[in-house]
């Protein structure tokens, strides 16, 4: 497996991370991932650890966010997708997910529609 280094672009930090089954869910219907979800300074990073030692990452943006439920680990996002972490294997799920809030919040407020 690659290191979460890999993925981030030069200056970005790392507020906290969860792994664990996540619950994509796209308007073609969901899929379910064992998967790390990561929250940088930047966006958020699903890396996604597939079969046969493959893996695949997807990027949210903070500004993308539309709602953070933090009670049910569910966030969704402009496009209609969302994402629900629903079993916890590694990470502290309630303070990351209060963290992707505020990012989202303070997203909006710089960049409103």
């Amino acid at each position: 497996m690659k290191s979460l280094n890999e993925y981030l672009r030069s200056g970005e930090g790392v507020y906290g991370s969860v792994a664990g089954l996540f619950i994509e869910g796209e308007p073609t219907g969901c899929f379910y991932k064992k998967a790390q979800l990561t929250a940088s300074t930047h966006r958020l990073i699903l890396l996604n650890l597939g079969g046969f030692g493959t893996e695949r990452f997807s990027v949210y943006d903070y500004y993308d966010i539309t709602e953070v439920q933090v009670d049910r680990n569910l966030l969704r996002f402009r496009s209609g997708a969302s994402l629900r972490l629903l079993w916890l294997r590694e990470g502290e799920d309630r303070h990351l997910m209060n963290t992707i809030r505020l990012k989202a919040r303070e997203a909006r407020m710089f960049f409103p529609e």
